[in-house]
């Protein structure tokens, strides 16, 4: 491989990489790259925020450009060593003729030595200068830089707008899963109420219940010590059956009638407050029920869907013949007859019992 020349060293760095001329008023760039100003300014037409450089794509602003006054200087001491900038490891002669490459064959898109183009191979094809063809392969090369720069600087778009929606689904994430939370633990507080609500009421029920169970065991008690004393009595007189005894034992059938009360009331210790085991489940098939449509429509700021899911919870504990209202029609659960109780969450009704 041919050494590269001195010469075609400067004048490769004398070359913009946009239009891939010499530099024209070169500016530099943060990251230490150099551009003619009209090309950097043209490729950044119409951004007023940082944007991608064309060599490194790290990020600068047209603000911060500064001229490069040397680089200008070493660009024209570079314009007088020759016409036009040479390319790093371009073919200066022909190996076959060893004359200089100054022309280019249009057909075979091949540098030629002017008796190359007298050879049979290339006799009837169009020639043109080597400066001409250089032009126009700037100029194409040109058309095709600027739409690839175009995209790359597209997708670079792109990753940065999808880095930033990752980071507000995070940020929306987090701030959902509170609210989640937050439902949650009221409903756990409301529900954790209602418990002890009912627990109270249970316990209250038992004490009514024993209270009337331990009168009846007084009344029964007095009134078996009151039979078992006219038992002994009957006993006794029959045993002693004399003429002057007749009134006594009279008197023993008279208030043997008179002992004939009734008897207490047996006590049900059925309670009524009737809890029924069908509660908890339909609760947890309610939760069930809120938990989907939190899924599907808990981002949601408005009210109107949470009235929706009530209502529609609200259907299928009608149709359930088993339902809060009829597990608890006349019980006498709540806080008074016709009290109509809202379990709020997040703000919401999203349940109402009737307590009757």
């Amino acid at each position: 491989m041919a050494a590269v020349h001195p010469v075609e060293s400067l004048q490769e760095e004398a070359s913009c990489s946009i239009c891939l001329d010499y530099f024209t008023d070169p500016v530099i760039t943060d990251c230490g790259h150099n551009f003619c100003r009209s090309c950097i300014t043209q490729f950044w037409e119409g951004r007023d925020t940082a944007s991608p450089c064309p060599q490194c794509r790290r990020m600068s602003r047209m603000s911060t450009l500064r001229p490069n006054r040397q680089l200008a200087n070493m660009t024209e001491m570079v314009k007088k060593l020759g016409q036009t900038p040479k390319r790093p490891n371009q073919e200066s002669r022909c190996e076959k003729h060893e004359e200089s490459l100054t022309l280019f064959c249009k057909e075979d898109q091949r540098a030629l030595c002017l008796q190359c183009t007298k050879s049979q191979d290339h006799r009837f094809h169009r020639v043109i200068p080597v400066e001409e063809a250089e032009q126009e392969y700037k100029e194409n090369l040109k058309r095709c830089l600027n739409p690839l720069r175009k995209d790359l600087e597209d997708l670079l778009k792109f990753k940065s707008a999808e880095e930033k929606k990752a980071e507000e689904l995070k940020s929306e994430t987090q701030i959902q899963r509170q609210t989640v939370e937050s439902v949650f633990e009221e409903l756990h507080q409301t529900l954790n109420k209602k418990k002890q609500v009912l627990l109270s009421r249970l316990e209250e029920e038992e004490k009514k219940i024993l209270e009337r169970i331990r009168e009846n065991v007084t009344q029964v008690e007095e009134q078996s010590s009151s039979l078992m004393q006219l038992i002994s009595e009957i006993e006794e007189k029959g045993q002693q059956l004399v003429a002057k005894s007749v009134k006594d034992v009279r008197d023993a059938f008279i208030r043997y009638h008179k002992m004939k009360l009734p008897g207490p009331e047996a006590v049900s210790i059925d309670l009524k407050i009737g809890f029924s085991l069908s509660y908890p489940q339909q609760l947890k098939e309610v939760i069930a029920k809120f938990g989907d449509w939190w899924m599907e429509c808990g981002r949601t700021d408005t009210a109107t869907q949470v009235e929706e899911a009530v209502q529609l919870a609200q259907i299928e504990w009608a149709q359930n013949k088993r339902g809060f209202g009829q597990s608890y029609s006349g019980r006498g659960l709540g806080p008074g007859p016709g009290c109509r109780e809202k379990a709020k969450i997040g703000g919401w009704s999203v349940a109402e019992l009737q307590w009757t």
